[in-house]
């Protein structure tokens, strides 16, 4: 299968949900790349991940896109066997994983997603 990931936020930041697709396909023998829409008609899946409410809806995707991430569904979980694979870092160019810790944020103001996550 020939996969397309689409990060709909448009920012440098590694998306994890997007990493943890990438190795799963991979990991199945598919063909993983970014989106390109000159090549939509060739794909046979196509994943559009955000993390923010406020970016917009790409046109360019087409119907048979697979959306997730807090920008679109924050009740919207990946699968098991996805959820546990290690991410693919080399979608990012990185040679190395990142990871963080946080401790939420207290604050609640109306224009974060945090307090509900």
């Amino acid at each position: 299968m020939k996969i397309a990931l689409h990060s709909a936020d448009k920012t440098k930041f590694p998306n994890l949900a997007l990493m943890k697709l990438s190795a799963w396909h991979k990991a199945h023998r598919d063909i993983v790349e970014w989106y390109m829409p000159i090549m939509s008609s060739t794909y046979d899946k196509i994943y559009s991940s955000k993390v923010f409410t406020f970016t917009q809806p790409e046109k360019l995707l087409g119907h048979d896109v697979i959306y997730g991430g807090t920008g679109n569904d924050i009740k919207k979980r990946l699968n098991d066997n996805i959820e546990h694979s290690c991410p693919d870092y080399e979608l990012y160019g990185l040679d190395h994983s990142l990871g963080f810790l946080t401790r939420g944020c207290p604050n609640k103001c109306s224009c974060c997603i945090v307090p509900e996550k």
